[in-house]
């Protein structure tokens, strides 16, 4: 279990003085977090991605939807990029997993909808039931460190909701790869894995910055899970894609989409 090994790797910290459960750089590169990663926006023929210190990462959303374009002009973030999944009704705009931004937690996990805890969105508790079977979570710790794992996993080792310790969590998937090599095993048996849509993801690379990827054309997951592993992303997941798809950064002079979404990934 993760928290589990964190506990331990974190005890044998202490003990030795060593931060032996983060990835160790060489004493000339030791940075304090929020420093150690310059975010650097890359613009390609077929996707945009930026690599980012995950933590400079923030998340907004809001129930009335928001474009990308609204978002940029109102608050002129250096990167910008559209979050996890959610549901449209006559009331607003749902997100369908956890959120948490700037240690403060936004929308509650998919177990909680499924399970009915969340009883505002009680007509959503039986596809969040079979939707969060795939769901993952990446998040940054207030200590700097970042991961991805299962949505089981972090439910069962950071509940309860106050998560105590973590600054910013976003659920969503599936799973593209891990340890650097692709997960067919994850991705292979959604319905549209082999149908080239829009795709967006995000990642952690070996040196624990975080990678931000929205296509510009049509892929399929095994095509996005090569482009992230090929971008350095030792562990990736999906995020909501499709129309959805939306990436902004001002380096590059990116034209924002005018789709409605319900939560943006972004940074100053």
């Amino acid at each position: 279990m993760l928290g589990t090994k964190v506990q331990t790797e974190e005890r044998r910290r202490k003990e030795t003085g060593v931060q032996t459960w983060k990835i160790e750089k060489p004493e000339s590169e030791q940075k304090t977090p929020g420093k150690f990663v310059p975010t650097i926006i890359h613009s390609e023929e077929k996707y945009d991605y930026a690599t980012i210190d995950p933590m400079k990462l923030k998340l907004f959303f809001s129930d009335e939807g928001i474009s990308m374009k609204d978002f940029v002009e109102k608050n002129k973030p250096k990167v910008a990029m559209n979050g996890g999944f959610f549901d449209i009704n006559d009331k607003g705009y749902f997100p369908t997993g956890l959120l948490i931004s700037d240690s403060k937690l936004q929308s509650l996990p998919s177990q909680d909808i499924a399970n009915g805890t969340d009883e505002g969105r009680a007509e959503y508790a039986q596809k969040a039931e079979k939707e969060s079977k795939w769901y993952n979570v990446f998040f940054v710790k207030e200590n700097g460190f970042c991961n991805i794992t299962t949505s089981n996993n972090f439910y069962g080792n950071y509940s309860p909701v106050e998560y105590a310790g973590i600054k910013f969590a976003i659920e969503a998937g599936p799973l593209l790869a891990k340890d650097g090599i692709a997960t067919p095993e994850e991705f292979g048996q959604r319905k549209s894995a082999q149908i080239p849509l829009l795709r967006s993801a995000i990642g952690v690379r070996g040196d624990g910055a975080a990678i931000l990827f929205v296509s510009k054309e049509e892929m399929t997951y095994a095509e996005l899970a090569h482009v992230m592993i090929t971008l350095g992303a030792k562990t990736a997941m999906s995020l909501d894609g499709g129309p959805s798809s939306a990436f902004y950064g001002k380096d590059e002079k990116s034209e924002p989409s005018f789709m409605t979404i319900n939560s943006i990934i972004y940074a100053w």
